[in-house]
């Protein structure tokens, strides 16, 4: 239906329409990345978008998730919230089944908790509260004011890979937890969702990889991730269910969290990159060895910028500000899904799990045809 939708938009705009757009122009300026998060009042629904990074098509949506069990909005992101939980790398957009969310990453301060704690606030955890005047957002980029610690979180992303910049200000001690069981609601009646194998594996004091195999909309899906920090941390924790073990270096489990504590006395941002693959764990390395080399966080935002740019500025209209940014944002959400599951190398698991190889390198996967048609 949106599709439609946007295809007539398209057509009365069609007399206003440049073939030649000018190459100068910057068109993410006219992306607002909050429209469609939030209901228009108590009566409707959310348009389930979410405001955070992404590549046109890219395995990667990472972006805030401000329920600790998303159903609805479908996106993980809720803009009448006040709290988030963390940030996840997959996201489903502007669907009406929530799904994916993999691999939660939260940043904080002071004593190691493992929970996340209430909405409401009774009970106490690692989330924090954030205010939408502390929120910035646009095509390849998202940062928060996280209320609760003081930090400032930012995100970007490549077609395959994550990246995120944290700056704290407290001198309390930094953490950072790492939920691989962080998923839809598992407990609603229908296609029920539970992480049925996960491992967490510590490579060295500035790697960590690990991956689940996960149900949901999909009978099995499998999704790998590696992640490498600027800095060392100087400990770390695992969880797997209700027992905690501290400076292991490899866990299985169904419910795993891993937290790592860095030092408090740097003043640099800690900056974090993260592959994912949906084939194994070589996908997963050779992901984010190809599209994130060092710790740029700055420069991987240019570069993802100005493909958005490259894909927004396949049309070109004359109208008012405000027709052009509902336009513009329109064709930003047409380029998030469906998403390119096949890693660099070409390699892809297909529906039955059997290793493929795609000749071009893109495999789409993620399609939702009743938001489509």
């Amino acid at each position: 239906m949106k599709r439609i939708l946007l295809l007539l938009f398209l057509i009365a705009f069609s007399p206003l329409m440049s073939q030649n757009p000018d190459n100068s122009t910057d068109y993410t300026k006219f992306v607002n990345v909050f429209i469609g998060t939030g209901s228009v009042d108590s009566l409707s629904l959310s348009g389930s978008n979410f405001p955070g990074a992404c590549y046109p098509f890219g395995l990667v949506q990472l972006s805030p998730d401000t329920d600790d069990n998303p159903e609805d909005p479908c996106s993980g992101y809720d803009y009448a919230d006040s709290t988030i939980v963390g940030f996840s790398h997959t996201h489903l957009n502007g669907t009406g089944v929530a799904d994916l969310f993999d691999f939660l990453f939260m940043p904080y301060g002071g004593k190691i908790k493992w929970d996340p704690g209430s909405d409401d606030r009774k009970v106490k955890g690692y989330r924090s509260g954030f205010r939408h005047e502390n929120e910035t957002g646009y095509p390849g980029y998202y940062s928060v004011i996280l209320d609760d610690y003081n930090i400032k979180a930012e995100l970007t992303a490549t077609e395959h890979c994550g990246m995120h910049r944290y700056t704290f200000s407290s001198d309390a001690p930094h953490h950072l937890i790492i939920d691989l069981d962080h998923s839809l609601d598992k407990k609603r009646p229908y296609w029920r969702c539970r992480t049925i194998g996960a491992q967490a594996r510590v490579i060295d004091n500035r790697t960590i990889e690990g991956y689940r195999i996960i149900t949901g909309w999909a009978r099995l899906r499998k999704v790998y991730f590696r992640a490498e920090f600027s800095r060392p941390f100087t400990s770390h924790a695992i969880k797997a269910g209700t027992r905690i073990y501290k400076n292991v270096t490899i866990a299985n489990g169904t419910n795993l969290k891993i937290v790592l504590t860095f030092k408090n006395n740097s003043k640099e941002p800690l900056t974090v990159k993260v592959g994912l693959s949906s084939v194994n764990y070589n996908g997963a390395r050779e992901n984010l060895k190809k599209e994130i080399k060092g710790f740029d966080f700055d420069k991987v935002v240019k570069n993802t910028n100005s493909k958005w740019n490259r894909e927004l500025s396949c049309i070109d209209i004359e109208a008012t500000e405000s027709q052009k940014q509902i336009f513009y944002t329109g064709l930003y959400h047409l380029f998030i899904q469906p998403n390119n599951i096949a890693d660099a190398n070409g390699n892809y698991l297909d529906s039955n799990l059997q290793l493929k190889k795609a000749p071009d390198g893109k495999s789409y996967s993620t399609f939702s045809l009743w938001d489509t048609y």
